[in-house]
């Protein structure tokens, strides 16, 4: 069931709880608890209000669902539980399907103003992390503050029950979207997630949880906009990551927008799948943008593709993007390609609208294979334009083992412009 920290409403509102709400949990819990920091509310009547600072500490125990701010389940009635406050999540031992850091709405519209932190110090996470809000059946629902995600374990176990449609094997910094929402999502702030497993001496484990630093979103009919910035950290030590990092937004339907920088920082270990400084989109109809992209890599070994900008799997997309700034440091070795600025793949003759910034790519030490500085479309629409800023190459130390197309790869008919090209070797 679910267990809220404060008096469930009974049905007759408004409420106004107090200012303070803590809770540990020890022993060996219930698999099918959802511990809320706010308010339950499961009948059509109940709205109102909680201001209040939310703190959730699982120190054992197996557990659902933990929830920093509301809580409501009645997709078809009109709860609406504002959330005021800050809310602190610690996972200290205890095993987790999945942690959200502001509201879980299943109902109408509800707001969480405030700071979200979520921190995984010890135990398991069998589902994903969720900074903001995750939304179904909702219309316009709004996180208005910043999210901070802090992970200090590998997170080997995706065997979590899944929750309507959200994914099971994600750290996200922004929303969630679980099912069925429509209009805008909006996060008035800036998404913070860190991964640091540099002190981790635990059993070896390979990390198995995509990285997004914004949110993810799977309707046609909804959008996401992140007004301030992404920031992704990602030391793994010497361990490895199986999975994707993404610092901007994972777009499988509908729209994603970052109004600021997606900024992502790699130190360390073994990157086994793709690294991604903007958005990822797996399907055609979305439209993404990005305020611009700033990466930093260093001593890392990368497995796969390290890319700039947003990478299509398929369809028609439409994508806008900033200056994207990427640097190569203390030895980093890129066995896949290197890619500046965007990456699409897919249906040959879908149609793509495309505008990047300049491109900045600075190989500072480490060693590299194929670099494609602009972008790299397989596209075969004719009516089709990418358009690109200038494209500038530096190569102060380090090695190129592989071809260098400067402005980009084109491999069908859609056009590329690009304003200006320069690679400079020290």
């Amino acid at each position: 069931g679910v267990t809220a920290l404060v008096p469930p409403p009974d049905g007759t509102g408004p409420y106004d709880f107090g200012t303070y709400t803590a809770i540990t949990l020890r022993g060996t819990g219930n698999a099918g608890a959802i511990i809320v920091g706010g308010a339950s509310a499961t009948q059509s009547i109940a709205t109102g209000a909680v201001s209040r600072n939310s703190w959730i500490a699982a120190e054992s125990g197996t557990y659902d669902m933990l929830v920093g701010g509301s809580y409501a389940d009645n997709w078809d009635g009109g709860a609406t539980f504002n959330f005021t406050g800050n809310s602190h999540i610690m996972v200290a031992g205890a095993s987790v399907n999945y942690i959200v850091g502001g509201n879980l709405k299943d109902g109408l519209e509800a707001s969480f103003t405030g700071n979200s932190y979520i921190t995984v110090a010890e135990g398991a996470v069998t589902g994903s992390i969720v900074g903001a809000t995750v939304v179904a059946h909702n219309r316009n629902c709004a996180f208005n503050g910043d999210t901070h995600i802090f992970v200090y374990v590998p997170l080997a176990d995706n065997s979590g029950a899944g929750y309507n449609q959200l994914p099971n094997n994600m750290i996200m910094g922004g929303f969630g979207w679980a099912t069925n929402t429509w209009k805008t999502q909006t996060l008035d702030g800036s998404t913070h997630v860190t991964v640091d497993l540099s002190d981790y001496s635990g059993a070896e484990s390979v990390f198995a949880k995509h990285i997004v630093g914004g949110g993810f979103n799977g309707s046609s009919s909804n959008a996401q906009v992140i007004t301030g910035d992404t920031a992704v950290s990602v030391n793994l030590g010497s361990r490895s990551c199986s999975a994707r990092v993404v610092g901007g937004m994972w777009v499988n339907a509908g729209r994603g927008e970052l109004s600021g920088m997606s900024r992502l920082s790699v130190t360390g270990g073994t990157f086994d799948n793709i690294v991604l400084g903007g958005s990822w989109t797996d399907v055609g109809g979305t439209t993404t943008r990005l305020g611009g992209v700033q990466m930093l890599l260093s001593g890392s070994t990368f497995n796969d593709a390290v890319l700039g900008a947003t990478y299509i799997t398929t369809g028609a997309c439409t994508m806008n993007c900033g200056e994207v700034n990427i640097e190569l440091s203390g030895g980093a070795v890129l066995h896949g390609s290197l890619t500046g600025g965007y990456r699409i793949n897919g249906e040959y003759d879908a149609e793509v609208a495309a505008t990047l910034g300049d491109v900045n790519i600075l190989l500072a030490d480490g060693t590299v294979g194929d670099v494609t500085g602009g972008s790299h479309t397989l596209r075969n629409s004719a009516s089709s334009v990418i358009s690109q800023g200038s494209i500038n190459l530096t190569l102060l130390s380090g090695t190129v083992g592989g071809n260098v197309f400067a402005a980009g790869y084109q491999g069908g008919s859609t056009s590329m412009q690009t304003a200006a090209t320069a690679v400079s070797i020290a």
